[in-house]
């Protein structure tokens, strides 16, 4: 197994150190290597200092166990810039032993443990050490977003916020609009935080999670997004909360037909009738509007169907004057469900779907116009009448439905369509049903007496 960090001691003043490992401690020179899971045990002399270097060759979790035998004998971990990140006071009689544990993250580098006695006595001590590599992914330096580092879909990352890295960036590149869903776990000491930017500097969430080395805190959250680039970011919430997190990423696109940017009057989509639609209203898009061009009076249906929590369903006539507002309400694997006809004199029309307070998600839409059906006209029958006929739209598919069976024709180049039948007793219904492209039209007649 490679050897995954070193330990190089080395006394500032003359004098030997026990270093100890398995079973039992052995008199070397202070200069020796200090295995991995290694003990030393040594006097610091009155008003004295011993200096140890350390160096990991990657970064991990260092902890000490501190045993001092005298008094005022301090423990300080300094980085390669001096800067300290331990430091033990411990005081002992003698008789019982002051002990501490403690543990640090640490970036890989080279680091001194100093020992120092504050008296005039001199002390013995020990101190016993273990280390275990991370294993991580996170690449440093990642600190911001020029240096964010690429998080991939469906790809675990493991992260270390150390006593050096207050903070890790991510970059998310979104293809298209669609959700993004995040899954984190983190084993930091006592809490940290975690945040979504969009590429300008906008928030789009942050949270605070309570967690610890055996008992994580988890993260589960989507986002409705455009297409773009977003930041995630981890942070220490206080000096000395530290550890690692494990984080991934997925992404689902909203399949959404609609064509950004369609947000005001101004800029609002035409919109063909009979044409289904898919929309998607995301953090940074909170409307959606949609021109209707009314050739003459017409009913005008809107079949919709929501994923969101909450929907506002408006229309708007050619002057700005809101003709209708509703509210609609759904669920991610629910749709809310919404139909309704209104008669529309000649003009021009709006649709607004609006996201009702920052709900976000996709819908389905549908806007029909009784103008492009195809019109009906029959011929009157009487107990003497040998055969059904009328009028329809020109090459139209004709159904007709004469007791329990049904038959079908195409409306010749003038939209004229007859059926030859037998003589039908007075009051039976004849149904006719004229199909084109867009839909149905069905008309029915009464058979008379006369």
């Amino acid at each position: 197994m490679k050897q995954v960090w070193k330990w190089t001691a080395t006394m500032l003043l003359a004098s030997t150190v026990f270093i100890g490992y398995g079973p039992s401690s052995t008199l070397v020179s202070a200069e020796e290597m200090l295995p991995l899971n290694g003990v030393v045990k040594g006097n610091v002399s009155d008003s004295g200092t011993n200096e140890y270097n350390v160096t990991l060759e990657d970064a991990g979790k260092l902890a000490f166990d501190l045993t001092a035998f005298g008094p005022d004998t301090d423990f300080d971990l300094l980085d390669e810039y001096s800067d300290k990140i331990m430091h033990h006071s411990m005081n002992s009689d003698g008789k019982t032993p002051a002990r501490e544990y403690d543990y640090y993250y640490l970036e890989a580098g080279t680091y001194r443990l100093v020992v120092e006695n504050d008296s005039s006595e001199p002390s013995d001590y020990k101190v016993e050490t273990s280390f275990k590599k991370t294993a991580g992914q996170d690449v440093e330096p990642n600190n911001g977003t020029s240096e964010a580092q690429a998080l991939p879909f469906n790809q675990k990352i493991r992260g270390l916020l150390s006593e050096q890295d207050e903070r890790d960036v991510y970059r998310i590149q979104v293809p298209k609009d669609g959700t993004v869903s995040f899954d984190l776990s983190t084993y930091i000491y006592q809490q940290s935080l975690v945040s979504l930017m969009d590429q300008d500097g906008k928030k789009i969430d942050s949270d605070f999670i309570s967690s610890s080395e055996k008992t994580p805190g988890r993260w589960l959250h989507s986002f409705d997004v455009a297409a773009g680039t977003y930041y995630l970011y981890m942070d220490r919430s206080y000096i000395g909360y530290t550890g690692v997190y494990d984080i991934q990423a997925s992404f689902k696109a909203a399949n959404n037909t609609e064509h950004e940017p369609n947000d005001g009057i101004v800029e609002a989509e035409k919109l063909a009738f009979f044409k289904k639609m898919t929309g998607f209203l995301n953090w940074s898009d909170q409307n959606d509007f949609y021109k209707i061009i009314v050739p003459k009076k017409s009913k005008i249906t809107l079949e919709l169907s929501s994923y969101l929590t909450a929907m506002r369903i408006i229309w708007i006539d050619q002057q700005g004057k809101t003709i209708d507002n509703v509210w609609l309400s759904g669920e991610s694997n629910t749709p809310g469900r919404y139909l309704n006809t209104w008669s529309f004199p000649k003009g021009t029309y709006y649709l607004q779907i609006n996201d009702a307070d920052l709900y976000t998600g996709r819908y389905q839409f549908q806007v029909k116009s009784s103008h492009l059906l195809p019109s009906v006209s029959l011929k009157a029958m009487n107990v003497k009448s040998t055969h059904v006929s009328g009028t329809t739209e020109k090459g139209a598919t004709v159904t007709l439905k004469l007791g329990k069976k049904t038959y079908t024709k195409k409306a010749d180049s003038k939209g004229r369509f007859d059926w030859k039948v037998k003589k039908q007793k007075a009051g039976t219904v004849i149904t006719v049903t004229s199909q084109n492209k867009y839909g149905k039209t069905t008309k029915q007649l009464r058979v008379s007496k006369k």
